[in-house]
């Protein structure tokens, strides 16, 4: 089982960091998507959430990512329930619970609650809308998570990193 979420891991990490430009492309991006998002189904269906105690934190994160990158909303929907769950157990990433809520509510079209969600445009990464601003860091903080000025520090940084000449990613 653990072994199947690296794989998954390691098929996501082969996609390109930008969107795909061509159809074939795209195609082949939602196809991983969907191969990755039906192993993890089945592992959910006979076991449960993969988490760290049952796989251990590197597949517990590939478990995560598949979840977080499927294009499968009712999934992620569900994957958030189980992860849900499984960070009040202390069986998975409080971080990984943030960014899959944001992403299903970006999916939503709503507020995200954590301000992990970003948009790619002109002048680089713009923070999808957050639900009530002025909590945000309180939110955070509840979650054991950075303040969202460190957080936001670390995104826009990594961008100027993958978007240097020379850089890794270019």
């Amino acid at each position: 089982m653990g072994t199947d979420l690296m794989r998954c891991y390691w098929r996501a990490e082969e996609l390109p960091i930008e969107a795909p430009r061509t159809a074939a492309a795209r195609a082949h991006v939602s196809r991983v998507r969907a191969e990755n998002t039906e192993i993890l189904r089945a592992i959910i269906k006979e076991h449960g959430w993969p988490g760290v105690s049952l796989v251990g934190r590197k597949a517990a994160t590939a478990a995560w990512l598949v979840a977080h990158h499927s294009e499968d909303a009712a999934f992620q929907e569900l994957s958030l329930r189980l992860l849900r769950a499984a960070v009040a157990e202390g069986d998975a990433e409080a971080e990984h619970l943030a960014q899959l809520t944001d992403r299903c509510c970006a999916r939503r079209r709503i507020p995200q609650i954590y301000g992990t969600q970003y948009a790619r445009d002109a002048a680089g990464l713009t923070l999808l809308p957050v639900l009530d601003p002025q909590q945000l860091d309180d939110r955070r903080a509840a979650l054991g998570l950075e303040p969202h000025a460190e957080y936001d520090e670390r995104m826009l940084g990594a961008v100027v990193l993958l978007s240097t000449p020379g850089s890794f990613g270019t």
